[in-house]
């Protein structure tokens, strides 16, 4: 008798998942698509965290992202053994997901389904254009400091390069 309350229980909540939260669009270099789910007993708060769950993994993933151009932009200006630049670049990654995550994206679905016990189940989907963070990224690299002596290196860089390329076609300059 649990058993087969316990399986309604786990129908129903599958039942309530959206089609788009379970296959979520493949996205590309330029525009990335993440989702978040969250239960609260108010509808706001359920809204709120599960936007909050979603900008976690876009953190993630641009930061994984961004990581990897940083180690193919270093590679590639032949500064591998430079730790001051490496760690730099890794900052700058850190710095870039901080103020990209918080702006930019747009709710892409959301869907909000009250639950038997009074609770509120919402999924969320957001969409991201990665080209605010590539931006932010040349942004900084541009006006660091520390990277200043190897800026034309930077520059010359076939990665750098490509961000550029990203950037002006997705702000149409």
């Amino acid at each position: 008798r649990t058993e087969s309350r316990e399986n309604e229980k786990n129908a129903a909540l599958f039942s309530c998942i959206p089609e788009w939260f379970v296959k979520v669009p493949q996205g590309s270099d330029t525009l990335m698509y993440v989702r978040g789910t969250a239960v609260s007993d108010n509808l706001q708060l359920s809204i709120d965290n599960a936007t909050n769950a979603a900008l976690r993994e876009l953190g993630k993933k641009l930061e994984t992202r961004l990581n990897s151009k940083s180690k193919e932009t270093v590679k590639q200006a032949g500064m591998g053994e430079n730790m001051t630049s490496k760690t730099e670049f890794n900052r700058i990654s850190s710095v870039v997901v901080k103020e990209v995550t918080v702006s930019g994206y747009e709710v892409h679905e959301s869907k909000m389904v009250p639950l038997d016990n009074g609770n509120y189940r919402t999924f969320v989907m957001l969409k991201y254009p990665v080209t605010l963070a590539y931006k932010a990224y040349l942004d900084q690299i541009k006006t660091n400091s520390l990277l200043k002596g190897d800026l034309a290196k930077i520059k010359n860089t076939d990665a750098f390069k490509d961000l550029e390329k990203a950037v002006n076609e997705f702000s149409g300059s």
